[in-house]
């Protein structure tokens, strides 16, 4: 059993502050609901790309380690599943869940208003020229 479910949120930049930590509890809560033992772990995209950006030398190194990362000290993965919380959103956002998805890593999406979770299919561009919300998510 893993000690540790470790989460990557994919929060959209510039989200307020108390959005963030909801939307935090909220995915915790729906994760310990499946399996009430699991010790889970969130953390946002604002987070990891402040303390991981710079050492990974780049937006590629940092999207490819969210996505496929593991940590140095025990070879787990830096992070079990994705999630995501916005209907369309940004390349950087777009890239780590496609890569998670090719590699058979858990997606899933998380509904705003209902909390319902469904996983992620594939990523779908809508419109390659818009970096903030020209991605979206195809639900299975």
């Amino acid at each position: 059993m893993v000690d540790e479910f470790r989460v990557f949120h994919a929060l959209r930049k510039g989200a307020p502050p108390q959005e963030a930590a909801a939307l935090k509890a909220d995915i915790r809560e729906s994760l310990r609901r499946v399996v009430p033992t699991l010790n889970v772990i969130v953390t946002d995209a604002v987070e990891d790309f402040d303390a991981n950006m710079a050492r990974l030398g780049g937006w590629d190194g940092w999207e490819s380690d969210v996505a496929m990362g593991v940590r140095y000290s025990d070879r787990a993965p830096r992070f079990h599943v994705i999630v995501l919380t916005d209907t369309e959103f940004g390349k950087a956002t777009a890239s780590i869940a496609r890569q998670a998805v090719m590699a058979g890593k858990l997606v899933l999406f998380m509904e705003s208003q209902t909390r319902e979770i469904s996983r992620v299919a594939e990523i779908v561009t809508l419109d390659e020229n818009n970096w903030k919300s020209g991605w979206a998510a195809v639900l299975s």
